[in-house]
């Protein structure tokens, strides 16, 4: 935007905004904590920095307020987010380990399976790493796989 070259077909990315986009800061303050000014195609609009930090300007108290991640619309801890100052971490319930990431719990213990029917066998699937084995083939049409930990047990239509 405003770099001369038109981005967008119609060209609206080198509207008449752009006559003041180097100069747009230059008299233009942002008061507070850990803030910068920065061109927009609406004025100058204020950042907090570092922008690694989850953190929204305060147009009302000139601030840097925390934005709460544990209530954005895509959730990123698979149990409970605890929010902090400008970043957020996961818990687990008891029972379960956070991954190495610190995002996913995964139940202590053996291994989580999903077992499932194909038109001609049936499988199971490791949760975690994801290893698929098949447990019987030539089965026509198995239908509600259940598993009580020593047998595998299946209907037929």
């Amino acid at each position: 935007m405003c770099d001369g070259t038109k981005d967008c077909r119609d060209g609206s990315d080198e509207g008449p905004f752009c006559e003041n986009w180097t100069t747009m800061c230059s008299n233009y303050i942002c008061a507070g904590n850990d803030t910068e000014c920065s061109p927009d195609r609406y004025g100058p609009t204020c950042l907090c920095v570092p922008s690694l930090s989850m953190r929204q300007y305060n147009y009302v108290t000139k601030q840097c307020d925390d934005v709460n991640e544990c209530l954005l619309e895509r959730p990123h801890c698979s149990h409970t987010c605890v929010n902090a100052d400008g970043h957020y971490t996961c818990e687990c319930d008891p029972g379960y380990t956070k991954d190495e990431f610190g995002y996913l719990c995964y139940a202590n213990g053996p291994e989580a399976m999903l077992f499932f029917s194909t038109r001609n066998d049936i499988r199971y699937l490791k949760i975690k790493s994801k290893q698929m084995v098949t447990v019987a083939t030539n089965i026509k049409q198995a239908h509600g796989v259940s598993f009580d930990g020593t047998y595998i047990y299946w209907g037929r239509p």
